[in-house]
């Protein structure tokens, strides 16, 4: 059977499934396509010194997000896998409401297919998403000035290329979900929260 071919409103992901925007489902959701597109989105519009993803933005997030939290810190942005990494004073302008109203509706589809029981992203990770934002700003700008009156996190991001910030976004969903893991895996995390600190 041949593929069938993306009508208007799809796109083809990374592992080949069909992805429609008007209707998004939860069958086309995979976590191997966010986690690879992620891995491949450079925050900031491509405007920092160096790349640096929203796979590796997610997993510094949730690492900063209170017990309880920390797998909807990494999964806050998942939608941007589908709908790409729109800066935020773009995303909040006048005419912008349509894709807005997009972007919402993947991620509610998203965090349902995750099983999450709370689908509003919660006013804690919001938070640890602005730590994190001023944090890069200071780190990876030219000549920025942290758009919010929020102390950053002591330790400077180092950013990390795409393949391992793609590994470690799946080993960090792997653990918040009980999985288990290799020793090497662990190993893996067990490195990446003590750079962290």
């Amino acid at each position: 059977m041949s593929p069938s071919k993306p009508i208007g409103s799809a796109v083809r992901t990374y592992t080949g499934v069909l992805f429609d925007f008007v209707n998004p489902e939860q069958s086309s959701i995979n976590l191997m396509d966010i986690s690879h597109s992620l891995s491949l989105l450079c925050r900031f519009a491509g405007h920092c010194k160096r790349f640096y993803s929203v796979a590796e933005h997610a997993v510094r997030v949730s690492y900063i997000c209170p017990p309880g939290q920390e797998l909807w810190g990494l999964h806050h942005d998942d939608s941007e896998s589908y709908c790409v990494d729109v800066p935020r004073p773009l995303k909040h302008l006048a005419g912008m409401e349509s894709y807005r109203a997009h972007e919402k509706r993947v991620q509610l589809e998203i965090v349902k297919m995750l099983g999450f029981d709370v689908l509003e992203e919660p006013a804690e990770v919001k938070l640890a998403d602005m730590v994190l934002l001023v944090t890069e700003q200071r780190d990876l700008l030219h000549n920025s000035i942290p758009d919010f009156n929020i102390i950053p996190l002591r330790n400077q991001i180092k950013p990390w290329p795409s393949w391992l910030a793609r590994r470690l976004y799946q080993l960090r969903h792997a653990e918040l979900m009980g999985w288990k893991l290799k020793w090497h895996d662990k190993l893996a995390l067990w490195w990446l929260q003590r750079n962290l600190k």
